[in-house]
Protein backbone atom coordinates (compact mmCIF):
# COMPACT_ATOMS: atom_id res chain seq x y z
CA UNK A 1 0.00 0.00 0.00
CA UNK A 2 0.94 3.65 -0.23
CA UNK A 3 0.14 5.84 2.77
CA UNK A 4 -0.07 9.61 2.77
CA UNK A 5 -0.42 11.64 5.95
CA UNK A 6 -1.39 15.21 5.16
CA UNK A 7 -0.55 17.77 7.81
CA UNK A 8 -2.29 20.90 8.91
CA UNK A 9 -0.01 23.81 8.01
CA UNK A 10 0.53 24.90 11.61
CA UNK A 11 1.74 21.56 12.99
CA UNK A 12 5.18 21.84 14.55
CA UNK A 13 7.81 19.87 12.62
CA UNK A 14 9.72 17.86 15.22
CA UNK A 15 10.29 14.31 16.46
CA UNK A 16 6.69 14.07 17.66
CA UNK A 17 5.48 14.64 14.11
CA UNK A 18 7.83 12.00 12.67
CA UNK A 19 6.64 9.42 15.21
CA UNK A 20 2.98 10.46 14.74
CA UNK A 21 3.31 9.55 11.05
CA UNK A 22 5.47 6.42 11.45
CA UNK A 23 3.39 4.77 14.21
CA UNK A 24 0.09 4.56 12.27
CA UNK A 25 2.04 3.69 9.12
CA UNK A 26 3.44 0.65 10.91
CA UNK A 27 -0.02 -0.20 12.28
CA UNK A 28 -1.38 -0.14 8.71
CA UNK A 29 1.46 -2.39 7.56
CA UNK A 30 0.87 -4.92 10.35
CA UNK A 31 -2.90 -4.93 9.66
CA UNK A 32 -2.31 -5.49 5.92
CA UNK A 33 0.07 -8.38 6.61
CA UNK A 34 -2.45 -9.98 8.95
CA UNK A 35 -5.27 -9.56 6.38
CA UNK A 36 -3.12 -11.23 3.72
CA UNK A 37 -2.01 -14.01 6.05
CA UNK A 38 1.67 -13.19 5.63
CA UNK A 39 4.22 -12.55 8.35
CA UNK A 40 4.95 -8.92 9.17
CA UNK A 41 8.45 -7.66 8.37
CA UNK A 42 10.87 -8.04 11.23
CA UNK A 43 13.14 -5.20 10.10
CA UNK A 44 11.97 -1.64 9.57
CA UNK A 45 13.99 0.91 7.57
CA UNK A 46 13.09 4.58 7.83
CA UNK A 47 14.71 7.03 5.45
CA UNK A 48 14.69 10.50 6.97
CA UNK A 49 16.13 13.96 6.57
CA UNK A 50 19.44 14.46 8.35
CA UNK A 51 18.09 17.01 10.83
CA UNK A 52 18.35 16.83 14.59
CA UNK A 53 15.14 18.82 15.13
CA UNK A 54 12.87 16.30 13.44
CA UNK A 55 14.69 13.00 13.20
CA UNK A 56 18.23 12.67 14.46
CA UNK A 57 17.51 12.86 18.17
CA UNK A 58 17.15 10.73 21.28
CA UNK A 59 13.36 10.57 20.97
CA UNK A 60 13.37 8.89 17.56
CA UNK A 61 16.09 6.50 18.70
CA UNK A 62 14.06 5.70 21.84
CA UNK A 63 10.99 5.12 19.64
CA UNK A 64 12.94 2.56 17.59
CA UNK A 65 14.22 0.84 20.73
CA UNK A 66 10.70 0.81 22.18
CA UNK A 67 9.32 -0.99 19.10
CA UNK A 68 11.98 -3.67 19.51
CA UNK A 69 11.52 -3.97 23.28
CA UNK A 70 7.76 -4.47 22.78
CA UNK A 71 8.43 -7.26 20.26
CA UNK A 72 7.01 -5.35 17.29
CA UNK A 73 10.31 -5.54 15.39
CA UNK A 74 13.61 -7.42 15.60
CA UNK A 75 15.60 -4.51 14.19
CA UNK A 76 15.06 -0.91 13.26
CA UNK A 77 17.28 1.03 10.90
CA UNK A 78 17.07 4.79 10.46
CA UNK A 79 18.98 6.24 7.51
CA UNK A 80 19.73 9.97 7.52
CA UNK A 81 20.07 10.84 3.89
CA UNK A 82 22.13 13.59 2.21
CA UNK A 83 20.80 16.37 -0.03
CA UNK A 84 19.20 15.05 -3.21
CA UNK A 85 18.18 11.79 -1.55
CA UNK A 86 14.72 11.89 -3.09
CA UNK A 87 16.05 10.64 -6.42
CA UNK A 88 14.66 7.20 -5.63
CA UNK A 89 11.26 5.44 -5.72
CA UNK A 90 9.90 7.73 -3.01
CA UNK A 91 10.85 10.82 -5.00
CA UNK A 92 9.15 9.36 -8.06
CA UNK A 93 5.93 8.81 -6.12
CA UNK A 94 5.96 12.44 -4.99
CA UNK A 95 6.40 13.51 -8.61
CA UNK A 96 3.29 11.50 -9.53
CA UNK A 97 1.42 13.22 -6.69
CA UNK A 98 2.63 16.58 -8.03
CA UNK A 99 1.37 15.77 -11.54
CA UNK A 100 -1.99 14.71 -10.09
CA UNK A 101 -2.32 17.93 -8.12
CA UNK A 102 -1.36 20.19 -11.04
CA UNK A 103 -4.40 18.91 -12.93
CA UNK A 104 -6.73 20.11 -10.17
CA UNK A 105 -8.34 23.44 -9.34
CA UNK A 106 -6.99 25.25 -6.32
CA UNK A 107 -7.15 23.34 -3.04
CA UNK A 108 -7.36 25.41 0.11
CA UNK A 109 -7.51 22.76 2.81
CA UNK A 110 -5.77 19.53 3.77
CA UNK A 111 -9.14 17.80 3.34
CA UNK A 112 -9.31 19.04 -0.27
CA UNK A 113 -5.81 17.64 -0.86
CA UNK A 114 -6.90 14.32 0.65
CA UNK A 115 -10.02 14.15 -1.52
CA UNK A 116 -8.00 14.73 -4.70
CA UNK A 117 -5.54 11.97 -3.80
CA UNK A 118 -8.33 9.51 -3.05
CA UNK A 119 -10.19 10.35 -6.28
CA UNK A 120 -7.42 10.87 -8.85
CA UNK A 121 -4.09 9.47 -7.63
CA UNK A 122 -3.08 6.03 -8.90
CA UNK A 123 -0.70 4.11 -6.65
CA UNK A 124 2.20 2.21 -8.16
CA UNK A 125 1.69 -1.42 -9.19
CA UNK A 126 -1.98 -1.48 -8.17
CA UNK A 127 -1.26 -0.93 -4.49
CA UNK A 128 -3.94 0.16 -2.07
CA UNK A 129 -3.91 3.79 -0.96
CA UNK A 130 -4.39 5.22 2.52
CA UNK A 131 -4.78 8.99 2.89
CA UNK A 132 -5.25 10.62 6.28
CA UNK A 133 -5.30 14.23 7.44
CA UNK A 134 -3.47 14.87 10.71
CA UNK A 135 -4.77 17.76 12.79
CA UNK A 136 -2.53 17.15 15.79
CA UNK A 137 0.58 15.26 16.82
CA UNK A 138 1.02 12.80 19.67
CA UNK A 139 3.32 13.79 22.53
CA UNK A 140 5.77 10.91 22.09
CA UNK A 141 8.75 12.97 23.27
CA UNK A 142 7.02 13.85 26.54
CA UNK A 143 6.11 10.21 27.12
CA UNK A 144 9.59 8.94 26.21
CA UNK A 145 11.19 11.51 28.52
CA UNK A 146 9.71 9.51 31.43
CA UNK A 147 11.96 6.59 30.40
CA UNK A 148 14.93 8.66 31.59
CA UNK A 149 17.20 7.61 28.73
CA UNK A 150 19.93 10.00 27.71
CA UNK A 151 21.79 9.50 24.47
CA UNK A 152 24.67 11.63 23.26
CA UNK A 153 26.84 12.07 20.16
CA UNK A 154 23.96 11.09 17.87
CA UNK A 155 23.83 14.39 15.97
CA UNK A 156 26.44 16.92 14.93
CA UNK A 157 27.12 19.73 17.39
CA UNK A 158 29.57 22.59 17.60
CA UNK A 159 31.96 20.26 19.47
CA UNK A 160 31.19 17.07 17.51
CA UNK A 161 31.04 17.91 13.79
CA UNK A 162 31.08 14.34 12.54
CA UNK A 163 28.35 11.83 13.33
CA UNK A 164 26.88 8.70 11.81
CA UNK A 165 24.24 8.64 9.06
CA UNK A 166 22.66 5.28 9.87
CA UNK A 167 21.34 3.93 13.13
CA UNK A 168 20.62 0.22 13.47
CA UNK A 169 18.88 -0.79 16.66
CA UNK A 170 18.76 -4.44 17.74
CA UNK A 171 18.62 -6.38 20.99
CA UNK A 172 22.02 -7.17 22.43
CA UNK A 173 21.11 -10.90 22.34
CA UNK A 174 20.63 -10.64 18.58
CA UNK A 175 24.10 -9.21 17.93
CA UNK A 176 25.91 -12.54 17.73
CA UNK A 177 29.47 -12.43 19.04
CA UNK A 178 29.31 -8.84 20.28
CA UNK A 179 29.68 -8.48 24.04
Amino acid sequence: FEAFFILDADLMKNANLTMTVVAPGLDLLWEECKARGVPAPYNFVLQANNTAKENKNQFLMTFGAYLIARGKLESDQIEFLPKGHTHNELGRRFEVVNITLKKQPRMDTPTGFRDVLIKDYRPSRGRKIHVEVLHTVMAFATWFSTFQTKLSSIAATAREKSTNHVWRIVRRADMGGYR
